[in-house]
């Protein structure tokens, strides 16, 4: 119901330190520990391993140093800690705020630590959450598409197909970049995505696509990334998932999996925007028959009828992930089908046969403290952020100005929200134009100019802006330890007139 008024969504808010996250479910944790009155001690002496250890770290950890790290003061994190010790089922959802720093693993590690100690993974109305943009990233990962796919996939690949895969790893998304850069990568084929706009360094990474021999786009809408061909550029219009997709077998449909492991059919409804359009699944199959004529493999079928390549996802799945038994029949359920989550079992599958508790310390080497070491405390932690009127690289526009509902912001996304202690401090008035430059810390320049200064109720020394606009600022090398995920919230900056 529209009310004309604002809605309340929470019954209390923290405003964290860009990248505080860590020392500040560390902070929870210690005070959850002090008192020792809200721990599930009979689950934690069940289902876990590594608790003692954890503990010790957690509670050598110095308050100052976690208040300093965290933005929060010790009593906010001690109240924090009386709501949660007080719940008796919580769920703790997450998103990039939390992957697109250096510490991400870490940080998630010590969220699912602060949830064990509550017995919170195994019951109902309690759990880990972690929320997914795109309908598929998830989805994809399930049935094997990463570059490090797990040897079982790749066994059951062989078993089904007949041809030993690769065993290496592949490349990630910013080893391509690498790649890209240092020309190692000599062809690129891209289904869907603004690839070189929505990573770091985009203005190298566009520059260095040209530079392919071949590059290969399937896409739903044109973008900045397909302006940049290679030698030999090939950029192939798809359906899209809400259109109509007819083929020799039929009107077809996809299935996707969301954010709960529910997967489920999506069939498209709408006319297509061309009759000369053709599916995703159809134009990689031709693809793969024109290039591979001698393969054994029936590539026409997988294009033509979209329950063969089901079932053999089904096949391949064997051994390597449950779930996907009567896979045809399964996703034409009303709701689809969950795929088993052995940890809402409590079935631990782990090296301990238990939940594992992970000590992490405050970090003592990060991006920003290794910037400022270089650049002096002029250097502010850049985050990116978006607007509502934006689905990944995609800005929609208005007609009547509005950028961004939510900050109150119009007619432009080259802004820069700055708290006023730093818009003080550093002697900028707020309006003000001005040139963001990254505080390199590989020797590569990297600027942008004509950015509005909007005073925004931040603390500390942190600031906000739009992506896909501040990409440029971001370097490949700031990744998050450990999955290599570009750290967008953690982006070291200086303002310049």
């Amino acid at each position: 119901m529209l009310t004309g008024g604002s809605t309340v969504i929470a019954d209390e808010y923290y405003q964290l330190r860009t990248g505080g996250d860590l020392a500040a479910l560390t902070g929870i944790i210690k005070a959850l520990l002090a008192p020792d009155r809200h721990l599930d001690r009979a689950f934690i002496a069940e289902h876990t391993a590594g608790y003692d250890e954890m503990a010790a770290v957690v509670q050598a950890q110095p308050w100052d140093a976690i208040e300093r790290d965290s933005g929060l003061s010790r009593a906010q994190m001690e109240h924090i800690a009386e709501l949660y010790g007080a719940s008796n089922a919580t769920i703790a959802t997450w998103c990039m705020g939390l992957t697109q720093h250096e510490y991400a693993i870490a940080t998630i590690q010590m969220l699912v630590n602060l949830m064990l100690l509550r017995g919170n993974v195994g019951k109902p109305g309690a759990g880990v959450m972690p929320v997914r943009g795109h309908s598929n990233v998830q989805g994809d990962r399930t049935v094997g598409v990463t570059n490090r796919p797990k040897a079982e996939w790749l066994q059951g690949l062989e078993r089904v197909f007949g041809f030993t895969p690769p065993s290496e790893p592949g490349l990630d998304a910013v080893a391509t970049i690498h790649g890209l850069l240092d020309g190692s990568v000599h062809a690129f084929t891209g289904l869907g995505g603004n690839f070189a706009v929505a990573g770091p360094d985009s203005p190298r990474v566009l520059a260095a696509m040209s530079n392919c021999k071949l590059t290969v786009h399937i896409a739903t809408k044109l973008n900045r990334t397909h302006l940049y061909p290679g030698a030999i550029g090939l950029l192939l219009p798809c359906l899209g998932r809400t259109e109509h997709d007819e083929q020799p077998g039929g009107q077809q449909f996809v299935s996707v999996e969301d954010t709960a492991s529910m997967v489920h059919a999506s069939t498209g409804r709408n006319r297509p925007a061309s009759g000369k359009l053709r599916s995703e699944p159809h134009i990689v199959t031709e693809l793969a028959r024109h290039t591979l004529p001698d393969s054994a493999i029936d590539w026409r079928a997988m294009g033509r009828d979209y329950d063969v390549t089901r079932d053999l996802i089904e096949r391949v799945a064997e051994g390597a992930v449950a779930g996907f038994e009567d896979y045809n029949a399964n996703i034409r359920q009303r709701r689809g089908f969950h795929l088993p989550n052995t940890a809402a079992l409590r079935v631990w599958k782990t090296d301990t046969g238990k939940a594992n508790f992970a000590a992490h310390a405050l970090p003592a080497d990060s991006i920003m403290q290794r910037a400022r070491a270089r650049h002096g405390d002029r250097v502010l932690c850049l985050a990116t952020v978006r607007a509502h009127r934006q689905y990944n690289t995609t800005v929609y526009h208005d007609p009547r100005g509005e950028v961004d509902r939510y900050r109150g912001v119009h007619h432009t996304r080259k802004v820069l929200f700055i708290g006023p202690a730093t818009l003080a401090r550093l002697g900028f008035l707020d309006g003000e134009i001005v040139s963001l430059r990254a505080a390199s810390l590989d020797g590569v320049e990297r600027v942008v100019h004509g950015y509005r200064l909007v005073q925004y109720p931040i603390l500390n020394d942190d600031v906000f802006g739009y992506f896909p606009e501040l990409t440029p600022l971001s370097s490949p090398d700031l990744t998050a330890r450990g999955s290599n995920t570009p750290a967008f919230k953690e982006v070291p900056i200086l303002i310049e007139r």
